[in-house]
């Protein structure tokens, strides 16, 4: 995982302290195997894929089909009006996508102090921006996780259950180096995106002085 840029010196005691609140881990060896395999996947669609989005659907896939949720959402911090903006989601409607982007100040804002946050009653808790569309969606409970890049919080994972559920601590632990993995893939897509942009700066000005030295 480092050789990705995933920071994990310090992560397991840190986890620890923030989920101390989520049930005990099972003792369920299959379920630990499926985890290792899922990361395992994951990291390699890193190396194979330039397609940031595509990366990022494929996490989303498997984070779903893995906790047997009924959806779950990347969401990606735009500083300038503070919203939340969609990079990718499985199982949500076009009706509850389009609501309205969560706000980073109002939405589970906890979450963006790097805390993983666990909203097990939707009917009742104040920290939902859109409490109402929420509970129309079938949604009951949420587990909200930070995506740190660069020791910054830059989105959010969240993870949707059509009933209310509890998450173990190896649950989070996963969806923990799930979001982390996530910030990598944003900053390489950053980096690649802004490196093309430099390359076809750098063309269209040779172009231009190879035109005017012909003129010359």
């Amino acid at each position: 995982m480092r050789d990705f840029g995933v920071e994990l010196e310090g992560a397991p005691v840190e986890v620890e302290q923030q989920v101390c609140a989520f049930t005990p881990n099972p003792d369920d060896a299959q379920q630990s195997l499926e985890y290792f395999r899922a990361l395992h996947e994951i990291t390699r669609a890193i190396l194979s894929a330039l397609d940031s989005k595509q990366v990022m659907e494929l996490i989303i896939e498997r984070v779903t089909d893995l906790l047997h949720v009924k959806a779950a959402a990347l969401r990606l911090i735009n500083e300038s009006t503070n919203e939340l903006e969609l990079l990718a989601s499985k199982g949500l409607s076009e009706q509850f996508l389009t609501k309205g982007s969560p706000h980073a100040d109002r939405s589970i804002q906890e979450t963006l102090k790097g805390i993983p946050v666990l909203i097990e009653d939707t009917t009742i808790d104040p920290r939902l921006e859109y409490p109402t569309e929420t509970v129309a969606e079938g949604i009951a409970s949420i587990l909200s996780l930070p995506i740190i890049a660069q020791r910054r919080e830059i989105g959010v994972l969240r993870v949707y259950s059509a009933q209310k559920r509890a998450y173990n601590q190896e649950d989070v632990t996963l969806l923990s180096a799930v979001a982390e993995i996530d910030g990598v893939v944003i900053m390489n897509a950053r980096l690649y995106e802004k490196t093309q942009y430099d390359l076809s700066f750098w063309n269209a000005t040779l172009e231009y002085l190879q035109k005017h030295d012909d003129h010359v």
